[in-house]
C-alpha cells in the first residue's frame, strides 16, 4: 500500500480519533481517493480508502479534531468528505447550496476552531460547525475571476489565491480578517 507517486494532490498532518499523529493523502485514483498512515516514514504502512470510483480529491485539511476533503463536484456528486479520525469518511451533501457549480474545488482551509472555507469559481463557501453543514459565504460577483485556486488561514487571516483575467490580471491574493467572510 505504498503511496503512489502520481496523481496525488495533497498530504495533510493531523490526529486520529485518539489524538495520535496521522497523515492523510488525497488524490485522484479510481480505487483509493484517500490513503492514511500513522507513521509517514513507513512506506508500506498506508491504508487505502475507496470512497467513489468517479471521485478525484484535490485537498484536505485537519483542525479542531476534524478532517475535511474536497475535489470533484460533478452534477449529482456535490459533496465534501468529513472524518473525525482520518480513516472513516462520510459524505456531506452540499448540492442544495445556492450558486454551487460543478467545477472542481481545489482548496479548503480551517481556522482550527470549527470554521471551514472552500472556494469555487468566484464564490466562497463556509461551515461554522466543523464541516457538518455548508452555505455560501461570499459571491464576489466578479466575471474577471477565472477561479479561486487555493485558500489558507494563517495569522488570524483568510487568504485566497485567485486567477484574475481582467486588465492587469494574473495571480492575485485577497485577504480578510478572521471574523470577516464578506467581500
Amino acid at each position: 500500500n505504498e503511496p503512489a507517486n502520481e496523481n496525488f494532490k495533497a498530504i495533510t498532518y493531523g490526529k486520529d480519533g485518539s489524538g495520535n499523529p496521522r497523515w492523510v493523502i488525497v488524490w485522484e485514483d479510481d480505487d483509493r481517493e484517500i490513503q492514511y498512515s500513522n507513521d509517514v516514514t513507513d512506506a508500506a504502512g498506508w491504508t487505502d480508502v475507496n470512497i467513489d470510483p468517479d471521485l478525484a480529491l484535490w485537498d484536505c485539511s485537519w483542525g479542531n479534531d476534524v478532517w475535511v476533503a474536497v475535489g470533484t463536484m460533478a452534477s449529482g456528486a456535490q459533496k465534501v468528505y468529513r472524518s473525525t479520525d482520518g480513516a472513516s469518511w462520510s459524505a456531506v451533501d452540499i448540492s442544495a447550496i445556492s450558486g454551487l457549480g460543478t467545477e472542481v474545488v481545489k482548496g479548503i482551509a480551517t481556522d482550527g476552531a470549527g470554521i471551514w472555507m472552500f472556494a469555487q469559481k468566484d464564490r466562497l463557501y463556509h461551515s461554522t460547525d466543523n464541516g457538518s453543514s455548508w452555505s455560501e459565504a461570499v459571491d464576489f460577483n466578479d466575471s474577471d475571476i477565472a477561479g479561486i485556486r487555493n485558500i489558507e488561514y494563517t495569522n488570524s487571516t483568510w487568504v485566497i489565491l485567485l486567477q484574475d483575467t481582467g486588465a492587469g490580471g494574473g495571480a492575485m491574493v485577497r485577504t480578510a480578517a478572521a471574523s470577516d467572510r464578506t467581500d
